[in-house]
């Protein structure tokens, strides 16, 4: 479980959030995804982070991580209600499947529906993710590359990539009402 998740630096009440997990026949877990409501009121998104992500990471040097005052548009635009996506996880032998990105959508609406109204939502995503088209196949209409700007980045704790390197996916409310339109289209055609 990552930071965003832990009940080491989180405290997520059932009004506040919800997990899926899909299973196969056997009942053996296939994929998970977890939604969060953060109900920042009139705090930006990115003046959100700047409070929470020091608590959370440390720099190379032992002390808290330090975000630049200017952060992208959408980080410092987005306010109100906003859900955060994160804990996806899908077992190997069911990945390249079209999976995740279905477990990504069944969030997005279930979230949307559970919280509504919200102003929109967002999820971390590896570089390699984002950029290769998946987070389009995911509903996604919003993608910022590099989408903290860091003035003293995070230590590396991941092999692949490090915190500071991540994408920002996300929807707006009315981007998350196209994806319901769109997905009901998908389902009346046979999806």
């Amino acid at each position: 479980m990552t930071e965003h998740f832990s009940v080491q630096y989180q405290t997520i009440m059932p009004p506040q959030g919800f997990w899926i997990m899909l299973t196969d026949e056997w009942g053996i877990p296939v994929g998970t995804v977890a939604a969060r409501l953060d109900d920042l009121g009139p705090t930006s998104l990115a003046d959100f982070w700047k409070i929470y992500l020091p608590r959370t990471y440390t720099a190379e040097d032992g002390k808290p991580v330090e975000l630049k005052e200017r952060q992208p548009s959408f980080c410092q635009e987005t306010r109100g209600r906003i859900i955060y996506l994160g804990e996806m996880w899908v077992a190997e032998r069911y990945r390249h499947r079209g999976v995740a990105a279905t477990l990504a959508k069944l969030i997005q609406i279930k979230a949307f529906q559970r919280f509504s109204p919200v102003t929109g939502l967002y999820v971390w995503m590896r570089p390699q993710h984002a950029s290769s088209g998946f987070a389009q196949a995911c509903g996604f209409q919003t993608i910022v590359p590099d989408a903290i700007k860091w003035s003293r980045p995070p230590a590396a704790r991941d092999k692949n990539v490090s915190v500071s390197e991540l994408w920002l996916a996300g929807n707006s409310a009315a981007a998350l009402s196209d994806l319901v339109y769109d997905l009901s289209d998908e389902i009346q055609r046979g999806w």
